[in-house]
């Protein structure tokens, strides 16, 4: 098998358990076909396109592979989406207004690892880049 980043793994994993086709995929998402096919990492463009695509997926374990698979789900989801319009300095609900924090905190965490992720990766590309020179 390919030498794939973890996060391409952990996002077939992720389409593979919903049923999701490959071509359905692409389709919903609008991300180049073959793009988790080959072996190269994967775009920030793409993966907003996902997490815009899959809202219930949790950007702190595609990136990281850190706590669920799936965010947690309100069972009042109507009220989220709701407040979500509304938002949160209209909100009332300080648990609503806690939970979108503790959301909003896991996507910044995660995007912090993964610009570590690619800086060192850039950093150790530079590096062999600059061997090869010599």
């Amino acid at each position: 098998m390919q030498n794939f980043s973890p996060i391409k793994k952990r996002i077939v994993f992720y389409i593979e358990r919903k049923h999701i086709s490959r071509r359905q995929f692409y389709k919903e998402t609008s991300i180049s076909r073959g793009t988790l096919e080959n072996d190269s990492g994967i775009s920030e463009e793409s993966l907003t396109k996902l997490f815009t695509t899959y809202h219930e997926l949790s950007p702190l374990w595609i990136i990281t592979g850190e706590g669920d698979m799936l965010r947690e789900t309100d069972s009042s989801e109507g009220k989220k989406e709701e407040s979500d319009r509304k938002g949160v300095s209209n909100m009332t609900n300080s648990d609503e207004k806690e939970q979108i924090i503790k959301e909003l905190k896991e996507i910044i965490h995660a995007q912090s690892r993964f610009i570590k992720i690619i800086l060192d990766k850039s950093d150790s590309d530079n590096t062999q880049d600059r061997s090869n020179e010599v």
